[in-house]
């Protein structure tokens, strides 16, 4: 049996993490055993990297002596202990905890073999933790029992089931090649918000009233232009990495709120499958308790591109969201998960309901019969209706004449890399990132390379 670490016998045990890699079997069918378990080695490694770093940054603050770190390999296979002195173990630690979280999938694994190409991993993690007093190692592997369990139906209940065929390895690496891209893109400046404004319906000068701006995920390639996220989402759901995009996502968004003017209203969209009260969002909740007038000024997007597996999860992170100020809005209305039950349960602020069910040409009896009716409902919930991806006055015209008292599109207008509410003696502020700014063409759009708002 494995004893507590020797840096801890005097001072005391100040935390226990429990960390499991859940896409480790995943791993181990597309690319072989011996593949993910060198990954979970050289995982430990950044993980002392990471958790050293953490200790000797706090130790320096408070002007303590080093912290002592421990990083340890537990029995299962696909797991690990990290032990942290009782310094950590304050009440910032969530945001440390979080924070663990994001490294592990922000880091890219190479791993070397034999004279073929090399393997490019990314792993994902579930955790938790306990204090001094509780732990023991036999707790640790029965936690690491229940890790796996919650993470099955939980936080990480996108992952698509541990491939256990020829045609489901091939698909789980293409699959992890397209999240390590984009995730290599969030992480090393290729992403960045276009942003949208939702504005009074039937207008079309968007100096009119404005519901708030919507950050649209833009990701950059050289060769095409800004592609939507649209071209990930379905690998990032599927590997689990959505979590990681979405946090990026929020986080970037809270800090053009923390900077704007008092007025401006912002918006960024995530997936239902990211909905869940834990971890991964201590950042996000810190940030709106400390500062209210952010959260007041906030909208959150649900798209239903998955069905939502667990409704009482999602409904745990719109309370929590609603405790702090901020507002929900349901994601394309009838033309994906989001359905009338989600509605009901969730009572979100905002119903979108997408250009499909505007009518037109062919579809116009069809689709726009059922416009109508779709207002109707989330204006029953109390909902403010916001019609998407309006490209023509037909279509805007339309929508306010069957209830929608907002318009998001390339009508009133398209998305913009620049910020329409930053004004300097006439000019708008750019909202690219410098080190992205730097690898623009002329000639890029942000509208992504299939057009339109996503």
């Amino acid at each position: 049996m494995n004893e507590r670490p020797a840096a801890f016998v005097d001072e005391g045990l100040g935390c226990c993490i429990t960390l499991h890699v859940v896409n480790h079997g995943h791993i181990a069918a597309a690319y072989g055993e011996a593949i993910a378990d060198q990954a979970l080695v050289l995982l430990q490694g950044v993980m002392r990297g990471v958790c050293n770093a953490a200790a000797g940054a706090m130790s320096s603050e408070r002007r303590l002596e080093s912290l002592p770190v421990a990083v340890e390999m537990a029995d299962a296979r696909d797991a690990m202990f990290i032990f942290v002195p009782a310094a950590m173990a304050g009440p910032s630690f969530e945001l440390f905890a979080s924070e663990l979280l994001a490294q592990i999938a922000a880091r890219a694994i190479v791993i070397h073999e034999g004279g073929g190409q090399p393997a490019r991993l990314r792993l994902l993690a579930a955790l938790q933790w306990w204090t001094a007093p509780s732990f023991d190692y036999g707790r640790g592997r029965a936690e690491l029992k229940g890790l796996e369990e919650k993470a099955a139906e939980g936080p990480l209940r996108s992952l698509a089931p541990v491939p256990n065929s020829e045609r489901a390895r091939l698909a789980y690496r293409l699959d992890l090649a397209a999240a390590d891209d984009a995730m290599r893109a969030v992480f090393e400046g290729g992403h960045c918000l276009a942003w949208q404004p939702v504005v009074r319906s039937p207008s079309t000068d968007v100096s009119a009233r404005i519901l708030y701006f919507e950050g649209l995920s833009r990701f950059l390639s050289e060769s095409r232009g800004f592609v939507e996220n649209g071209n990930y989402l379905g690998a990032l759901e599927r590997t689990g990495f959505v979590r990681a995009l979405d946090r990026m996502v929020a986080a970037d968004a809270i800090a053009e709120l923390k900077t704007s003017i008092s007025g401006v209203a912002l918006g960024f969209n995530i997936s239902s499958l990211s909905a869940i009260d834990d971890l991964w969002w201590a950042p996000l909740w810190a940030e709106l308790k400390r500062s209210p007038s952010v959260a007041s000024r906030l909208f959150v997007e649900l798209t239903g591109s998955e069905p939502n597996r667990s409704p009482s999860l999602a409904a745990d992170f719109v309370s929590r969201l609603r405790r702090h100020g901020g507002h929900l809005v349901l994601d394309r209305f009838g033309a994906s998960h989001a359905s009338i039950r989600e509605a009901v349960a969730l009572a979100p602020d905002a119903i979108k309901i997408p250009h499909i069910f505007l009518g037109g040409a062919a579809r116009a009896i069809r689709d726009g019969r059922c416009f109508a009716p779709l207002a109707q409902f989330a204006a029953a919930m109390g909902a403010e209706v916001i019609a998407q991806n309006v490209e023509n006055r037909e279509q805007m015209d339309f929508a306010a004449l069957n209830g929608a008292g907002w318009c998001q599109g390339d009508l009133p207008a398209p998305p913009s890399l620049l910020r329409p509410w930053v004004l300097d003696g006439g000019s708008t502020g750019a909202g690219v990132s410098e080190a992205l700014s730097d690898r623009l063409r002329p000639d890029f759009s942000a509208r992504g390379a299939s057009g339109g708002s996503a």
